[in-house]
C-alpha cells in the first residue's frame, strides 16, 4: 500500500478518501493531530471534524489550545483530556485519550525549555506487555532547532521503562521541514539517530498569498504497517495530521458526515456526492 493518499493542496477535498484507506486496515490504532489555535474558539471545528470520520481517534493531540487556569476544560465525550496551562498567550499542548485506554502522565519526560510545551504519556493500547511513548510537541519559535531539540527528544524517551517502546510524536513543530537548510538536515539526522523516522512530507499550513510549510510532524519509530498524511479540513491555518497503524482494537465505525467548503466549491461534485450521502441514509 502506499503510504501517501490524501491530497495535501486542495481544501475542499472531502474525508472520504480517509474512510476508505481506513476500512483497508485490519483493527488499525488512530492517532490524530490538530493545531487548533485557541480550543475554545474552534472547539465546534474539531468536533465536526471527528464527527466526519469513520471512527474516533485512539488519541487526539491539541496544540495552541491557548486555555488559561481560569478557562472550563474543552470536553470531548468518550475522551478524557489531559493538558497543561501555557505560561503564554498563544501555546499550550493536551491530548484527548479515548475512554478505556489505560495510561499514565510522565510529567519527569518533558522537555524542560521555555520555548516548548509538551506533554507525555505512557499509554496501554493492545494486548502486549509493552506499552507506547506519545507526545504531544508545541514549539513557539523555529530559532529553537539549533538548541538541539532532537537530543532533548532523545533524553526523554530514555527515562521510560524500555527504549524499545513503539515511540509517536505528534505537534507543531515550527520548523519547516520543507525546507532543506543544512539546519533541517542535522535536525533530521539527529531524529534518525534515535531511530524515529518523520512520517508527514506535504505541506500543513495553507495561506492564502503564503508559502506552504510543512510545521506539523509526526516522528515514529514504528516503520512497518503505518499509514500517515493530512486531512484536508483545516481547523486553524493548518490541516490536520494522523496516522494509523495496524493493531488490535475493535473498529466502531458511524456514517461519515460530508462537508464542503464554500470558496472552493465544485457544484456538480456537491451534488454527486450530496446524493450518494442520502441514498446511504435511505
Amino acid at each position: 500500500m502506499n503510504n501517501r493518499s490524501l491530497i495535501c493542496y486542495h481544501a475542499d477535498v472531502s474525508t472520504n478518501y480517509f474512510t476508505s484507506v481506513y476500512n483497508s486496515f485490519q483493527i488499525p490504532l488512530f492517532f490524530l493531530h490538530a493545531d487548533v489555535r485557541s480550543l475554545n474558539k474552534n472547539m465546534d471545528k474539531l468536533e465536526d471534524l471527528l464527527h466526519s470520520l469513520p471512527t474516533s481517534p485512539h488519541i487526539t493531540a491539541v496544540t495552541e489550545n491557548k486555555l488559561k487556569a481560569n478557562n472550563s476544560v474543552s470536553n470531548i465525550p468518550g475522551y478524557r483530556f489531559i493538558y497543561k496551562n501555557s505560561h503564554t498567550n498563544s501555546g499550550e499542548v493536551g491530548m484527548y485519550v479515548k475512554q478505556g485506554i489505560f495510561f499514565t502522565v510522565r510529567n519527569y519526560t518533558n522537555l524542560n525549555n521555555s520555548l516548548v510545551e509538551d506533554t507525555w504519556i505512557d499509554a496501554k493500547l493492545n494486548e502486549s506487555k509493552s506499552s507506547t511513548i506519545l507526545s504531544v510537541i508545541y514549539i513557539f519559535s523555529s530559532t529553537l532547532i539549533s538548541s538541539n531539540v532532537s537530543g532533548r527528544i532523545g533524553i526523554s524517551i530514555r527515562k521510560f521503562k524500555s527504549v524499545k517502546q513503539k515511540v509517536f510524536i505528534m505537534g507543531d513543530f515550527n520548523i519547516n521541514l520543507l525546507q532543506k537548510s543544512q539546519a533541517v538536515v542535522n535536525y533530521l539526522r539527529s531524529l534518525t539517530s534515535l531511530g524515529l523516522i518523520s512520517l508527514i512530507d506535504c505541506p500543513t499550513r495553507l495561506m492564502l498569498n503564503q508559502t506552504p510549510s510543512l510545521l506539523d510532524h509526526i516522528y515514529t519509530n514504528q516503520h512497518d504497517k503505518t499509514h500517515f498524511d493530512t486531512i484536508a479540513f483545516p481547523i486553524s491555518g493548518h490541516h490536520p495530521t494522523y496516522a494509523l497503524i495496524e493493531n488490535g482494537f475493535k473498529k466502531c465505525p458511524r456514517p461519515p458526515i460530508y462537508k464542503w467548503y464554500g470558496h472552493n466549491l465544485q457544484v456538480d461534485d456537491y451534488i454527486t456526492d450530496l446524493s450518494v450521502a442520502m441514498q446511504e441514509l435511505l
